[in-house]
């Protein structure tokens, strides 16, 4: 790549060089000059990077890390393999992935690149469920930061969700709930999840949460269940239905 060429690094380039530096890149079952190439960046500049974050979690490394790959790592560092993974690299072979929150750091857009190889992800997430992971990172994303605008994306107008306590609340209730602070999230720690295809373009997921917060101001804290249906719209993947429950311990 010539001077002439170069471009801003991406939020989603620094969480390719993010997931490397935590996990490897083993699981994505492609070299540093693979991953590079399918960026659409130097090798040498990539391993930079996966430096920067050796750097920023204590490690050695780089000790200029830029600002961008701060905030990316403040705000992805402790997102499992599987969700980090899902934003990192989801399937290019289908559609122009979904924006990821936070892209505006990088600057301006970049053009759209059309990746140079295919990654075939391995693992305990098949390929088809990497959508899904993506979205369900960012919903953690939106949850514990009150973000409607993000949440307002997420889910789909048609939404029918059914609390702890048995209401069953619409998108407007739910929306309402984050913006005037009625709901308060401090800790979203997905654990065990499971994935059902139950037909094109319908997700099921059932997901274990350790969960802490506040609700109408009073505290709450343990563990919950979710179970989240997610429908293919033409602009990306929506809730359209759930459910959540106490875990009795």
């Amino acid at each position: 790549m010539h001077s002439s060429e170069r471009r801003r690094w991406t939020v989603r380039d620094d969480l390719a060089a993010l997931y490397v530096h935590r996990f490897g890149h083993a699981r994505v079952a492609a070299s540093l000059a693979e991953l590079a190439a399918w960026l659409g960046i130097e090798l040498g500049s990539f391993r930079m990077r996966v430096g920067n974050f050796k750097a920023l979690s204590g490690h050695g490394g780089l000790g200029n890390a830029a600002r961008q790959s701060r905030e990316v790592f403040a705000r992805y560092g402790q997102l499992s393999e599987a969700e980090l993974r899902a934003l990192a690299f989801p399937d290019s072979g289908k559609r122009r992935p979904p924006d990821i929150p936070g892209d505006s750091i990088a600057g301006p857009a970049t053009p759209d690149r059309a990746p140079s190889c295919s990654l075939f992800v391995t693992g305990e997430a098949g390929m088809t469920d990497e959508p899904i992971l993506a979205r369900e990172a960012e919903l953690r994303l939106a949850m514990l930061s009150g973000d409607v605008a993000a949440l307002d994306g997420l889910i789909d107008d048609a939404l029918v969700f059914t609390g702890p306590d048995g209401a069953v609340v619409g998108k407007a209730d739910d929306l309402e709930a984050h913006r005037s602070g009625r709901v308060r999230m401090t800790t979203v720690e997905p654990g065990e999840r499971r994935l059902v295809h139950l037909a094109p373009g319908v997700v099921m997921v059932v997901v274990r949460v350790e969960l802490a917060g506040t609700f109408d101001g009073a505290a709450f804290q343990g563990p919950y269940r979710y179970t989240r249906i997610w429908a293919e719209r033409p602009d990306g993947w929506r809730i359209v239905g759930g459910h959540v429950s106490a875990i009795a311990v």
